[in-house]
């Protein structure tokens, strides 16, 4: 028998097929939207419709497998009864032949006897809660497939009698799932007592500046005194000799050494991994692309370029990448939290372009120009740059929006490039400003006095508004301070500061708030997904304080000495000043109970 290599005989294969991506609904009938708990760490969704005559379908897309291949859903709706279950196609014919060399009219396999996913459920009050299965098998795919899909012909064919046949073990898994009707929000049905693991984020090397450019030592020219040739003399007077002074030739401008051309950039994943991050939610590897699943939180969240793309931009002269993005209502770039759809920070300067509306669901390819008269127009500046030069020259943050409708949402990101500029790769470029020298976290003996910075107490609320976000739930500001009512899905919610405080820290000594937190019972800082309390980070170096247990709902004052014996530092930090010296995500924990907990913050100072 051929050696059968069809993905999709893969359990998982099949189970991303079946649910990984959704696709848009035809316009007839009332198109739902599912959440599945229980099968992967985060919930998975998917949309289906449901006809006048009760009858479900829906279908669904893999790009990391196949952009061609399908997974379709069937089911009804009888009453106040929804039951669905995936229906893959199975494998007969031509096909059969192909993988198998076996020609049989009768030789097929039904992969939903392999590999499938079940759900029931009851409308109730606008929406779905039910529970569901997914069962699948351990052992060699493709034959696996075959024992438990295969046809009584095509089996004895395969495995005669008395031949050893390999252990295929069912496994199933128990699900729990909610729907609601396109556009109405719903809260998922969490399985009992299962918490999600913590993630950690891929560590990083901290970027070295390359060394200056020395220029070469010039040696000046040897002068070398005039032959005098001896005077002759008259017998009257005696005329001394005219002596011209050498005509000396200033030395040639030393050489600038060509700097060496840019690495290409390498794909955005590979090999089933990427160095990617989302500032909030999560990534899932799709091909050379990766794919973003939203929290549903009221925050936009961003795809964070790792290492690779920090330094100096100034080389190149456009940066391509492709982007898709469907569900929700389509939103614009400075609403939800959102500062651009691509942004790059140089420290606290920054700039930022915005592309064209597109919420289709398929990929489109955007070309933003770095140089040139074209680029002048195509990004806006702030945080004191005076021009897109000033940012270029050593981007510490990259970032592209991974969220663009509000409500349930996906993104697609892929194909990120800089291409070179050919007037800047022909000439030599002025290097790059380096950073100031660290400073010391507090003056003494033989370090560098603070330069005079004022107090930064900027309120966190004013007038009913805020810029402050949540990573998860919602955030709610009153008079001058902000609130948050924990979702309860066994994850921790922080309060993440707005961009007015990223940039150089080294200026303050310490940093107040205060913060008040009461209900459920009291969880520690590195419980259900926490990292720490009060969270700093620069890049994927990060530093993390931890507060005293107060839990009884008053509000408390907390004053952190920006010092390093107050921080446990991680991501390959090796001082707290390397995370001050540019801080690129601040954060306070918001969520400090298991169970139906809230919490509030005000007065975020930070004092010289």
């Amino acid at each position: 028998m051929k050696r059968m290599t069809r993905p999709t005989f893969g359990a998982g294969a099949v189970l991303a097929a079946g649910l990984l991506a959704g696709l848009p609904a035809a316009a007839q009938g009332t198109t739902w939207q599912a959440t599945v708990q229980g099968l992967e760490d985060n919930p998975v969704t998917f949309d289906f419709e449901v006809a006048a005559d009760g009858a479900i379908s829906g279908q669904t897309t893999t790009p990391a497998l196949d952009p061609e291949q399908a997974t379709r859903f069937v089911g009804r709706q009888d009453g106040s009864r929804m039951t669905l279950r995936t229906d893959i196609p199975g494998i007969a014919g031509e096909e059969m032949e192909k993988l198998s060399g076996i020609d049989d009219p009768k030789a097929s396999i039904d992969m939903n006897k392999a590999v499938g996913l079940t759900l029931e459920g009851d409308l109730a009050g606008g929406t779905v809660h039910g529970t569901g299965t997914y069962h699948s098998f351990a052992g060699p795919p493709g034959v696996c497939s075959i024992l438990l899909g295969g046809t009584p012909e095509l089996v004895a064919r395969i495995f005669p009698p008395g031949a050893e046949r390999p252990a295929c073990a069912p496994e199933t898994r128990d699900l729990t799932w909610t729907a609601a009707p396109a556009g109405t929000p719903v809260a998922a049905t969490q399985p009992p007592t299962t918490q999600p693991p913590a993630t950690q984020p891929p560590a990083a090397q901290p970027i070295v500046p390359p060394p200056p450019i020395q220029p070469p030592a010039v040696q000046p020219p040897a002068v070398q005194p005039p032959a005098v040739q001896p005077a002759t003399v008259q017998p009257a007077t005696v005329q001394p000799p005219a002596v011209q002074p050498p005509a000396v030739q200033p030395p040639p401008p030393p050489a600038v050494a060509a700097a060496e051309p840019p690495k290409p950039d390498p794909p955005v994943a590979s090999g089933g991994k990427t160095d990617w991050q989302a500032t909030a939610g999560r990534l899932r590897v799709a091909g050379s692309r990766v794919e973003f699943l939203e929290p549903y939180d009221q925050t936009t969240s961003y795809y964070l370029a790792p290492a690779a793309y920090l330094g100096d931009w100034r080389p190149y002269g456009s940066l391509t990448f492709s982007k898709k993005s469907s569900g929700g209502r389509y939103y614009a770039p400075d609403q939800h939290g959102a500062d651009g759809d691509v942004v790059l920070h140089n420290g606290a300067m920054w700039a930022r372009h915005d592309i064209a509306e597109n919420h289709t669901g398929h990929y489109r390819t955007f070309t933003v120009p770095l140089s040139g008269p074209e680029a002048t127009g195509a990004w806006t500046l702030g945080g004191g740059a005076g021009s897109l030069a000033d940012v270029l020259a050593n981007v510490t943050e990259f970032r592209i929006r991974a969220e663009y409708g509000e409500g349930r949402d996906r993104s697609g990101l892929g194909n990120v490039r800089r291409a070179l500029d050919p007037m800047a790769a022909s000439a030599p470029m002025a290097p790059a400003p380096m950073a100031p020298a660290p400073m010391a976290s507090d003056a003494g003996a033989g370090q560098a006095p603070r330069p005079a910075v004022p107090v930064d107490d900027r309120p966190v609320a004013a007038n009913g508004a805020t810029d402050w976000a949540v990573n998860l739930g919602k955030v709610k500001p009153a008079v001058s301070w902000i609130e948050h009512d924990a979702p309860g899905d066994g994850r921790t919610s922080y309060y993440i500061a707005p961009p007015h405080y990223h940039g150089d820290w080294r200026p303050y000594a310490q940093l107040e708030f205060d913060k008040k937190s009461a209900g459920g019972t009291y969880a520690g800082p590195d419980e259900y997904g926490a990292a720490g309390d009060v969270v700093l980070r620069n890049g994927t170096l990060s530093a993390r304080h931890d507060l005293p247990r107060d839990h009884d709902g008053d509000w408390h004052t907390y004053t952190v000495p920006l010092a390093t014996d107050s921080w446990q530092l991680g991501g390959g930090a090796a001082s707290l000043d390397q995370v001050l010296g540019n801080v690129t995500d601040f954060q306070i924990r918001a969520e400090y109970g298991a169970g139906t907990d809230s919490s509030g913050l005000r007065k975020v100072i930070r004092r010289p």
